[in-house]
């Protein structure tokens, strides 16, 4: 079984079912985690946050890329797909659609809630590099 095989295999609707349900509660728990963040987040107001709630700003920072990871892996699968169904490989069928819909879902989500995902990494890289510039620094 090769890999267009392989996601085309993962397009049953339970599976579909049970990503949505995974990708919402997520999501609804990445928007109680960055409650104390101002809006709209920049450097600045990260590192407030980071400081101010560290709890809340890793448990943020972990959802935040678990939410985005599901969905590159919906975008991979689904582009796999078409790609089996370009060459004849596969048939498309009716699942295939709701995954295309609900992967277009879910990335107008991630535009419109988890957009400060970038700000928490950006704001955990500066505070490394500031660390490690200390750290080796030769005075």
């Amino acid at each position: 079984m090769d890999l267009i095989e392989k996601a085309y295999s993962c397009t049953k609707l339970w599976i579909s079912i049970i990503v949505a349900i995974i990708y919402s509660v997520l999501l609804v728990s990445y928007q109680h985690h960055i409650q104390g963040l101002e809006k709209p987040a920049g450097m600045q107001e990260a590192l407030v946050f980071l400081f101010n709630y560290p709890q809340d700003y890793f448990g943020a920072l972990i959802l935040g890329l678990v939410i985005h990871a599901i969905c590159v892996v919906m975008i991979i699968c689904l582009i796999l797909c078409f790609i089996g169904i370009v060459t004849s490989r596969v048939d498309p069928n009716v699942v295939m659609m709701i995954n295309l819909a609900m992967t277009i879902i879910m990335i107008v989500l991630n535009n419109l809630y988890a957009k400060y995902v970038s700000a928490l990494v950006m704001a955990i890289a500066v505070i490394g590099i500031v660390g490690w510039a200390i750290a080796n620094a030769d005075t």
